[in-house]
């Protein structure tokens, strides 16, 4: 039976095809093979609509929703749509071919050792971990740009650019023999099972995403007593300094609130960040010693504040940011449509000037 399905969808073993059950297949959240080898999809029963939604949905993870399908009904082969295809006929089977030129994850790797090849970029060749560090950096920034714009066409570019930072680096890690890209996934996949026991074990939370902070935290410290780093491993110790010092500042104050280290309410936040005001006021008045310092206390009592909102003090400064250079903007293309400049205006036509750009 199988030879002849083969058959009539002009395949032969020799194609490495991947055969699966649409029942089996329905337990799976991605498809369980490359998009680079053709499929076939059996049909034990009927494909009714919920299940070819269910298929096309699980599909349409790694092809996109124009590629081309092969459906097997009644034993007459027909072209399809992936997206279009619908339960009104009794479906036997349905060929996913492979995506040609649609690259997939092994695809991608063989593209980025080739390029470290002996014969490959120069530039890509003398790459180290070292050298790479700011361009993860920058891409990851030109992510949440793209984010921010709401621009999904840049958030694909985008993710790209950051998985060849991560595919670069794993390259590197494999030529040194440090590691595999195949160990990258290992670890993690491990580390997010064993990290969500709510998900792949029998812990209950309920729907409490407090409980699974928690349990987070707790597996985090067991995994550290199990690797014999429980010592010299503190609650904030595992908090990047390389981060932007917002993001540190909640994240510090995060970790405190999951050990018990928190304020009451609100009124005690704000009741503090006015005290930073009045001892910044008080250093300035004995010449200025000491500023940086109650700055400082008064940004860290500020994202207190943000964190108690369960805001992020990171994004919402860049949102600030944003909004400041349209307005900015604004007011400069309005002044030289008045073949002015901002210097050249007083202290009250400024104000006036921005009010009007903020309320237009």
């Amino acid at each position: 039976m199988l030879d002849r399905m083969l058959e009539q969808f002009g395949l032969t073993p020799d194609n490495g095809v991947m055969v699966i059950g649409v029942d089996e297949l329905a337990e799976c959240q991605t498809p369980p093979f490359p998009p680079t080898i053709p499929a076939i999809v059996l049909f034990t029963n009927e494909g009714n609509d919920a299940v070819l939604s269910s298929l096309k949905g699980l599909l349409l993870a790694n092809y996109p929703v124009d590629h081309q399908i092969d459906v097997l009904s009644e034993g007459v082969v027909r072209p399809c749509v992936l997206a279009k295809v619908d339960g009104q006929e009794h479906i036997q089977a349905i060929h996913v071919p492979a995506s040609g030129e649609r690259n997939s994850s092994e695809m991608f790797q063989n593209i980025v050792a080739r390029l470290r090849a002996p014969d490959g970029c120069p530039w890509d060749r003398e790459q180290t971990h070292q050298s790479l560090k700011i361009f993860l950096l920058e891409e990851a920034y030109e992510m949440l740009d793209a984010l921010d714009d709401g621009d999904m066409q840049a958030v694909k570019e985008e993710l790209g650019d950051v998985m060849l930072q991560i595919y670069l680096h794993a390259q590197i890690a494999t030529e040194t023999g440090e590691f595999s890209l195949g160990d990258v996934f290992d670890t993690i996949s491990r580390k997010m099972v064993r990290r969500h026991p709510h998900v792949f074990g029998a812990v209950e939370v309920n729907g409490d995403v407090g409980q699974v902070l928690n349990n987070w935290q707790e597996i985090k410290a067991k995994e550290r007593e199990e690797n014999g780093k429980n010592g010299h491993k503190g609650t904030l110790d595992g908090v990047s300094t390389q981060l932007p010092a917002l993001m540190v500042a909640q994240q510090y104050q995060r970790r405190a609130e999951l050990n018990g280290f928190q304020w009451e309410s609100k009124e005690q936040i704000l009741a503090k960040i006015l005290e930073e005001i009045g001892e910044i006021a008080a250093v300035e008045a004995e010449d200025g010693d000491g500023l940086a310092e109650e700055f400082g206390d008064l940004l860290f009592a500020l994202v207190n504040l943000i964190t108690w909102y369960g805001l992020e003090a990171e994004f919402a400064l860049r949102d600030a940011n944003k909004k400041f250079l349209q307005r900015f903007s604004k007011m400069e293309r309005l002044l030289a449509g008045r073949e002015t400049t901002l210097r050249r205006l007083t202290a009250k036509e400024q104000i006036l000037l921005w009010e009007q750009v903020k309320t237009s």
